[in-house]
């Protein structure tokens, strides 16, 4: 099916629940994400396009055909430039912390505030909160302190609260989603365990107060297993793929998806 201007992606479709998750209404009903929450949905929907390339690494060629009917601009080889993009930021991350990434969160998320909000107590926040537990203790007091008189700043807590509108975020979240597929499908195996670590394996995150506050978390967060998100994700884009590009379903072996949300549906 040719692509019509103005016509959804799968990104778009990906970023649906979490934007709507995190949304606020304003004085006249207008709909806006703060900039924390606004950092929390690009981590999401990476981590979700990180599952789909990974999940599809060998129908990668179909995706980027998609993508590239959606953003003519960035072809040819638009999924071997967001591949790169995702080697850059793995590359500068390693080369920071001397580690592989512990989830999305950090990857992502964490990692634009800290581009965003000048301060060094806060930039050093998550850093501890990680350490610490992966050292098998308990979060320290030094820590929750670090956290505290961060979060109490005027010139953070701004710069949290800054106000982003659905429009200003969508370009961004667009972005996100092709470099999370981008570093889906080239480190399957890291994907698998930065997934897991955030949503299976929860006490190892150092789940505190301090990071609730900071990072848009739930308090109490859902045991959401790789396989479980893997399907869900895949619903999405079933039902996206049935829309927008039916003659694409069975090369994307999505049609068991589709019957299971219209089995889900009855």
């Amino acid at each position: 099916m040719p692509y019509r201007e103005g016509q959804l992606t799968f990104i778009d479709f990906l970023g649906y629940k979490p934007v709507m998750a995190l949304a606020k209404k304003g004085l006249f009903g207008k709909l806006y994400l703060t900039f924390n929450a606004y950092c929390a949905v690009l981590a999401s929907v990476y981590e979700s396009a990180a599952v789909l390339g990974r999940a599809r690494c060998e129908e990668l060629g179909i995706l980027e055909k998609i993508l590239e009917a959606q953003a003519p601009w960035l072809a040819p080889d638009l999924m071997k430039s967001q591949q790169e993009r995702a080697k850059e930021r793995l590359d500068a991350f390693r080369n920071e912390a001397r580690r592989e990434p512990h989830s999305f969160v950090e990857f992502i998320q964490v990692k634009q505030l800290e581009n965003a909000v000048p301060d060094e107590k806060l930039k050093r926040v998550w850093a501890a909160i990680y350490n610490t537990r992966r050292a098998g203790g308990g979060e320290a007091d030094e820590v929750k302190e670090l956290g505290q008189s961060s979060f109490k700043s005027k010139k953070v807590m701004n710069k949290l609260e800054m106000k982003v509108s659905l429009v200003g975020a969508e370009p961004g979240i667009k972005m996100f989603g092709k470099k999370g597929v981008g570093f889906g499908s080239s480190f399957p195996e890291l994907t698998e365990k930065m997934y897991r670590n955030l949503h299976e394996d929860i006490d190892m995150l150092g789940w505190s107060e301090a990071a609730v506050h900071a990072f848009a978390l739930p308090e109490k967060p859902p045991i959401i297993t790789l396989e479980e998100a893997e399907e869900e994700i895949l619903k999405i884009v079933a039902v996206y793929t049935n829309r927008y590009w039916p003659e694409m379903l069975d090369p994307l072996d999505l049609r068991g998806h589709l019957e299971m949300v219209k089995e889900e549906d009855r």
